[in-house]
């Protein structure tokens, strides 16, 4: 009875089932994202949407998962989709697969509440008597975006340092402000951008240092497919960016929380990291 239980548990911890464990959970969340937007009548997602005026307590976490119209549900789950997908990428090569499983779980069910919470004292601070309704899965899949980030570095940090790690980070996250930045500021002031183009240059200075190519093998071609994944990864990034934080603000009668959106991209990266 012991060696059929002992083979069972190894059949399940095979690694193409324990892939297909991994992607079923991210993928269920997403069908179940569905599932509510079709299943449901209109008059229960109004309930579950977070009302500015009238807020519900439940809403606070359940408005994430209902949305205004069909575009702004597939909007949402395909940046969704394509950060956790490109994230579980990184936690597979880095061997973090039980990391990846244990954050998407900690995102899923906390980062809704902290979104919505933290978008209402902000906004209504700014606008008092601010009225309407706070729904999508946006602010998730910006918490994804941020974990995304962090999963880059993690696998630098394996396949590379911890050193390279940090100096890869600072970089990188200067070029998210400082797309950001041009984004919403009519002229970027030349010190701000002055002043990130150095610490940009400061941290890749302390990357040449830590970098130490192997001697021997074909480390050419190596180099070349690792530095065009990081290269391709944090244009992913710059484009979430984009996505998340557009320049106008309002399209189609609904208005982008990029209050919600940067609160899910620190999340991400916050949570994530004490994950780890």
């Amino acid at each position: 009875m012991t060696d059929q239980r002992t083979a069972i548990v190894s059949r399940i911890h095979t690694p193409a089932t324990a892939t297909l464990v991994d992607l079923g959970l991210v993928g269920g969340i997403g069908l179940a994202v569905v599932a509510i937007h079709v299943l449901l009548p209109p008059a229960m997602h109004s309930q579950l949407a977070f009302r500015y005026q009238h807020p519900a307590v439940l809403s606070v976490f359940t408005s994430a998962f209902v949305h205004h119209s069909t575009s702004h549900l597939v909007s949402n789950l395909v940046g969704y989709g394509l950060a956790a997908s490109m994230t579980y990428l990184l936690s597979w090569q880095a061997g973090q697969r039980r990391w990846f499983r244990r954050t998407v779980v900690v995102l899923v069910v906390v980062v809704p509440a902290l979104v919505t919470s933290t978008s209402y004292l902000v906004l209504t601070s700014l606008q008092p008597g601010l009225a309407g309704a706070e729904r999508g899965f946006s602010g998730v899949a910006a918490g994804f975006v941020g974990f995304l980030f962090v999963a880059l570095l993690v696998w630098l940090e394996r396949r590379y340092s911890r050193a390279v790690a940090w100096s890869v980070s600072p970089m990188v996250f200067i070029g998210l402000l400082l797309e950001i930045a041009v984004i919403y500021a009519s002229g970027v002031p030349v010190t701000i951008i002055g002043l990130g183009l150095v610490g940009i240059a400061l941290s890749g200075w302390q990357l040449v240092g830590e970098i130490v190519l192997p001697v021997v093998g074909d480390f050419q071609s190596d180099a070349v497919l690792e530095v065009g994944f990081v290269g391709f990864t944090i244009v992913l990034l710059g484009l979430f960016v984009l996505l998340l934080f557009p320049a106008e603000l309002v399209q189609e009668g609904t208005t982008t929380n990029i209050v919600g959106h940067g609160v899910g991209f620190v999340c991400g990266m916050v949570l994530s990291g004490l994950s780890y």
